[in-house]
C-alpha cells in the first residue's frame, strides 16, 4: 500500500493502477488517469466489507475510454463525456469489492467535450 499511480495513456484509452490502504482512501478524491476527471470515495465506502479483504490494502483500477467501445462509430457521433471504469479490489486477494448500500454516493466526475453535440 502507498504504491504510486501507475498509468498508460492513449489516443483511445487512459489506464491507472494504484495500491493504497482503505482508511486513506475514504474521504478523499481521486484524479481519472490522465487527469481527465476524477472519484470521490465517502467515508463509508468499505463499511460492510471483510475486514481481512481489506486489511492489506486496496487496489483502485481506472479506465478511461476515448470511444465507445461497444460500436465502430466515431466517438464524436456517440459520446457526450469519455467513458470512466472503476474497480475496487481486495490487494490480499485481487477479488473486486461489492461496494453497496452507501448512504452517500461514489461520485464520478466526467468532464463534457468542449461543443457536446
Amino acid at each position: 500500500p502507498g504504491e504510486q499511480v501507475r498509468e498508460a495513456l492513449d489516443p483511445a484509452v487512459n489506464v491507472s493502477a494504484s495500491r493504497d490502504f482503505a482508511a486513506s482512501m475514504v474521504n478523499s478524491t481521486r484524479a481519472a488517469p490522465g487527469g481527465f476527471g476524477s472519484v470521490a470515495l465517502p467515508l463509508s465506502t468499505f463499511d460492510g466489507q471483510d475486514v481481512a479483504a481489506v486489511d492489506g490494502g486496496v487496489d483502485v483500477l481506472m479506465y478511461l475510454f476515448k470511444r465507445d467501445v461497444r460500436t465502430d462509430k466515431p466517438a464524436q457521433e456517440v459520446l457526450q463525456t469519455d467513458l470512466l471504469g472503476v474497480t475496487l479490489a481486495s490487494a490480499s486477494g485481487a477479488a473486486a469489492l461489492v461496494i453497496k448500500g452507501l448512504p452517500a454516493p461514489i461520485v464520478l466526475a466526467i468532464p463534457f467535450a468542449a461543443n457536446p453535440t
